[in-house]
């Protein structure tokens, strides 16, 4: 599983799009179940952009984190899953 960084910015002839950083994890031989490995990409996507605005020094007007699983975006939101 893995997590990449894009930014976009507007120019004179329309918008430019770069890669600014990625991160990436193996998964282990004995994995549970998918969901747990699309969930902790979502957590390496929330520690990335962490990072990212730490480390940068222009703000951002918007930011966008996409995942693929409606079941991610479904414990993301609900706040009987989040466990500290």
């Amino acid at each position: 599983y893995g997590a990449v960084a894009y930014i976009r910015w507007k120019t004179s002839t329309g918008f430019e799009c770069r890669i600014i950083a990625w991160k990436s994890r193996i998964a282990p031989l004995k994995v549970e179940d998918i969901v747990r490995l699309e969930l902790c990409g979502a957590l390496l996507n929330a520690r990335l952009r962490t990072f990212i605005t730490k480390e940068m020094k222009i703000p951002f007007a918007k930011v966008y984190h996409i995942v693929d699983s409606n079941i991610v975006k479904g414990m993301i939101k609900k706040a009987s899953y989040i466990r500290f």
